[in-house]
């Protein structure tokens, strides 16, 4: 059966999307996306079908802050409508418009310049980015005006670094924090030693 991928248990904001492993035999995909784990099949459950195993919403997007199910069933025919060949298990997220969503590096990426990308978030010019050294225990923190930052200092490459976004309110508030096991880690390039160059021929 398809197995999700993203979300699965996060809080999440703007952009969402939906991503699950492929069934060979499918065609087609449907994603059921409601806030009753039963999906009911009334206007409390949008419906979207797609050939592929990502999904950027058009339609299926959450309407409310909260928590949200989600669902992929696997078709057969390519209008959605034919057999299901399997559903997959029932999954959930909570949504918070307010929630910023990190871009890159991706978790667990090995980077030699230590750039952060995140979402916008509507309503709000000033970010918090928080680095944690997750050896150390050591916290920094920098604000920008942008949605992307270099830090600005140099970090240990034997380190692994824990990051998270935060929205600042015009009076100094904190927007929602990600939950530690959400947050992703980077790590960075050791600097080349002085006087390795390759051999000219």
């Amino acid at each position: 059966q398809p197995h999700a991928v993203y979300p699965d248990g996060e809080t999440v904001g703007d952009p969402l999307f939906y991503q699950w492993t492929p069934l060979a035999r499918a065609s087609t995909y449907t994603l059921l996306v409601s806030q009753d784990s039963t999906f009911p099949e009334n206007n409390r459950t949008q419906s979207c079908t797609t050939i592929h195993t990502t999904y950027v919403p058009g339609g299926c997007r959450p309407t409310s802050a909260g928590t949200w199910f989600w669902r992929v069933l696997a078709n057969d025919a390519p209008s959605g409508q034919g057999t299901v060949l399997l559903s997959a298990d029932v999954n959930t997220f909570v949504y918070d418009p307010e929630q910023v969503t990190p871009i890159s590096p991706a978790d667990g990426e090995l980077t030699d310049v230590p750039t952060m990308h995140w979402s916008s978030v509507p309503g709000f010019e000033t970010y918090r980015v928080t680095l944690t050294d997750t050896v150390t225990g050591d916290v920094a923190s920098e604000d920008t005006h942008t949605t992307s930052l270099t830090w600005p200092t140099l970090l240990d490459p034997e380190a692994v670094y824990r990051w998270q976004v935060q929205t600042v309110a015009e009076g100094g508030e904190l927007g929602p924090a990600q939950p530690v096991a959400d947050q992703r880690t980077f790590s960075v390039e050791p600097p080349e030693a002085e006087g390795t160059y390759p051999d000219v021929i």
